[in-house]
């Protein structure tokens, strides 16, 4: 009867107890693999039948028979029998095995939440006054790695562009003041051939646009061309220059969206073709999206 009460202790209290806490444990490292001995053998153990206790008295092979019962019950798990020794060594084994699961955990070096890219380079700075070129609005960088950066009010008003090689070195920097108000910058974008053009709108004295102007320079800063838009309230949609160096402007002049402006200019500054359509909700839909799509 011991291997039948040895069978029935493990299968009652020990699967998930604290006497033998090394059983599942190797049930979560193997995964409850049928191919793990150490599940194998657990199963074989709790599948020996309990009527194998209850042989006739009497019979000369009753004491053998139970003996070769428990062997096969204790094969593999060596922890059918609940003595002080096993449960010390199933103690043991746990916190080896505890010990080599969390090492990892413990000796891996946090990593930080966000990764810091390197900075190659640096350019510009901060200006408490208004010497400055004003503050940022757009870049662009041309086929050769050049960058070109719009920014204003530049020395408090005007539109400027700097430029940068693909090394952060300083290469040009050229400005085109307003005719009324203050500039502000709003797009560039750069020509296959290394010119730059250059949007910004002015504004009045109380922050309002009154006027949109579109510039170009030349691969070396020097000024190209330059076209005053006036505008009630005008607002920039987005500017893009194609494989030809042919520009492409949209902005609505009426104020508040209620229009569509589309213009195409050749690279000398000729107005090629322009489109107006008055529709308020479309416009502020392609405005919208203009906005948030990458460069």
């Amino acid at each position: 009867m011991q291997a039948g009460r040895a069978a029935r202790h493990l299968a009652g209290n020990c699967v998930w107890g604290w006497r033998f806490p090394i059983v599942p444990l190797a049930d979560l490292c193997c995964g409850l693999s049928k191919q793990c001995p150490l599940i194998r053998n657990k199963r074989r153990a709790l599948e020996v039948p309990v009527e194998q206790d209850a042989a006739p008295q009497g019979t000369s092979q009753t004491s053998h028979h139970n003996h070769e019962t428990t062997k096969t019950t204790c094969s593999g798990l060596d922890a059918a029998v609940d003595t002080p020794e096993k449960r010390a060594a199933g103690l043991t084994k746990l916190a080896l095995v505890f010990a080599l699961a969390v090492s990892p955990l413990l000796l891996a070096r946090p990593t930080a939440a966000v990764d810091t890219l390197p900075i190659l380079w640096e350019a510009g700075g901060q200006s408490a006054g208004n010497d400055g070129a004003g503050q940022a609005a757009r870049v662009a960088v041309d086929l050769t790695g050049n960058v070109a950066v719009v920014s204003g009010p530049s020395l408090a008003r005007d539109l400027a562009v700097t430029s940068y090689t693909s090394g952060g070195v300083f290469r040009w920097e050229n400005a085109v003041s307003p005719s009324i108000g203050t500039f502000q910058g709003d797009w560039v974008a750069a020509a296959p051939n290394g010119d730059v053009v250059a949007v910004g709108h002015n504004i009045n004295a109380s922050g309002h646009p009154i006027a949109i102007t579109l510039v170009r320079f030349g691969s070396k800063g020097t000024l190209q061309w330059r076209l005053d838009v006036p505008g009630t309230f005008p607002s920039i949609g987005r500017l893009l220059v194609d494989s030809g160096g042919n520009a492409y402007l949209a902005f609505n002049s009426l104020g508040d969206g209620q229009d569509i402006q589309l213009r195409k200019y050749n690279p000398a500054g000729s107005l090629l073709w322009s489109q107006v359509n008055k529709h308020r909700l479309l416009f502020q839909q392609l405005r919208h999206f203009a906005r948030t799509q990458p460069e």
